[in-house]
């Protein structure tokens, strides 16, 4: 895969993590849930992904 591909499948990828994360949070604020606390658990979130191509 080019560099360019890759920037490309990176950016759609990226636009799919932003849309769902926007709609998420808004349904989140429609049920009342605090918009802090649902940034506190999306940050939780991202921060427990793991890299599968790890070395070691």
């Amino acid at each position: 895969m080019s560099c360019e591909d890759s920037i490309l499948v990176l950016r759609e990828n990226l636009a799919e993590i932003q849309d769902v994360c926007q709609e998420a949070l808004e349904d989140a604020v429609l049920m009342d849930v605090s918009e802090a606390q649902f940034r506190q658990v999306l940050h939780a979130l991202v921060d427990e992904l793991s890299n599968p191509y790890t070395k070691g």
